[in-house]
């Protein structure tokens, strides 16, 4: 039982921690090139990776005062395969 329990709730821990994800996701998206961490000679995943490392550094040093995201990019930081492929589902869906 207690099992089940933990299951459930590491399910639903993990389901907030992709909306907040997505979130992030989609700011990545609206704002593309006007990103302070956008490198015009990048390609599109590294610049997709460093938008995970610049949200990653920002949230773990405080930059951004807000912590609701800072289990979403530590979840990033540690799945970025995964990431960039809700972020290439995300961007077909929105072209």
């Amino acid at each position: 039982m207690i099992k089940k329990i933990k299951t459930l709730i590491d399910g639903f821990m993990l389901e907030r921690k992709l909306v907040k994800v997505r979130e992030l996701i989609k700011s990545h998206i609206d704002s593309g090139e006007r990103s302070m961490y956008w490198v015009a000679t990048d390609s599109e995943k590294q610049n997709f990776m460093n938008m995970i490392r610049f949200f990653e550094i920002a949230f773990e040093d405080g930059y951004f005062a807000t912590g609701e995201y800072f289990d979403a990019s530590s979840w990033m930081s540690s799945n970025p395969e995964e990431v960039w492929q809700i972020y290439l589902e995300m961007k077909e869906v929105s072209e």
